[in-house]
């Protein structure tokens, strides 16, 4: 699919990126539900939808793509969430009394899994996406039709095989690489039938699916908990399947229905869905300048962030606050996002 400016895919990716930010604000109980949503599983299926496998003349241009998309926004805000991390987060945040050494997150770095980023856990994610892209590209490149979906689904089988056999994680997400990797091939092929639906569907058709997928993300989480996969940790496979696609189409029909609000459009959440990249590569940092200046300027406990509320207004003030990263970013040193 031709990469152009669809609202309810921008919609679709903010609310997506508002679920990872109040995830990783740990909030009790209550709010678990929501937050525990499998969010990942919309990201690499829309990252599926504007893949190009076919525009890569060979492995030089495939590698020369990745490293500018992905790989140069890995190896920059490594080294910014590094230097936040070794001169504030290590000394005022929670890890403030771990005490690890200051060489340890560059074997992290290196390695490229969630445990061993110590410094910034979430950017796991980039070097995930590209081994993704890179199993997808072998298999478009070397196989079609039958073969291809024989390939794919055999390598899904055996990143459910490693989620329950592994006692090590494989580096750069190799493990979660493998599961994540018939979402992402469903939405290559799905692209143009996915637009079609969001223009030809009936908006009460989109409310009954997502009131249908809701209910079914909810029920798995009842069976099976939370399929994490940053640390290959899926659960009943079946059960995290069934939750991955229905949060797909939960979030995909929330989205196209707010396209057709009549009258509305959604400014903010297309601003977080048009940089998810700097939202997730930032977010924890802005959460310990946020709580930095609740404690120190108006002298709030931090118990205040324990409580559903505290973990709604974190993540809203981490979205606000973030307008003013991305403005700089973009402005003055546009190389960190890959864009040259």
């Amino acid at each position: 699919m031709e990469k152009q400016r669809i609202a309810w895919v921008d919609y679709a990716k903010g609310l997506s990126m508002c679920l990872v930010i109040l995830f990783h604000t740990h909030g009790p109980q209550v709010i678990q539900p929501l937050a525990c949503i499998p969010k990942l599983a919309v990201f690499f299926f829309m990252a599926g939808m504007f893949a190009h496998p076919e525009k890569h003349t060979g492995w030089g241009h495939f590698f020369r793509h990745k490293t500018l998309r992905l790989l140069i926004p890995y190896i920059c805000f490594n080294i910014v969430t590094y230097l936040f991390w070794l001169f504030v987060s290590s000394r005022f945040g929670a890890d403030a009394g771990n005490n690890p050494a200051w060489w340890e997150p560059f074997y992290g770095m290196l390695y490229g899994t969630s445990p061993t980023l110590i410094h910034y856990a979430p950017l796991w994610f980039l070097p995930c996406l590209m081994v993704t892209e890179l199993l997808f590209y072998i298999v478009f490149r070397y196989t079609h039709g039958y073969w291809s979906a024989l390939c794919v689904l055999t390598i899904a089988g055996g990143g459910c095989l490693y989620s329950h056999l592994h006692n090590v994680l494989l580096p750069w997400g190799i493990g979660s690489a493998m599961v994540m990797l018939p979402l992402y091939s469903a939405g290559y092929l799905l692209a143009n039938k996915t637009i079609t639906i969001s223009t030809q569907s009936k908006w009460w058709h989109q409310a009954l699916v997502f009131v249908l997928s809701t209910t079914v993300v909810m029920l798995m989480y009842k069976l099976n908990g939370y399929a994490r996969v940053s640390t290959v940790s899926l659960g009943n496979c079946a059960y995290a399947y069934i939750a991955f696609i229905s949060t797909i189409t939960m979030i995909l029909s929330l989205a196209m229905m707010m396209e057709r609000f009549p009258g509305y459009h959604f400014p903010f959440l297309t601003f977080i869905g048009q940089n998810t990249l700097i939202y997730l590569c930032l977010h924890i940092m802005l959460f310990t300048l946020i709580k930095g200046i609740c404690v120190f300027v108006f002298h709030l406990p931090l118990t205040v962030f324990s409580t559903a509320t505290g973990c709604i207004g974190l993540t809203l003030g981490t979205m606000i606050m973030g307008i003013l990263l991305v403005w700089g970013i973009k402005k003055y040193v546009p190389f960190i996002i890959g864009k040259f």
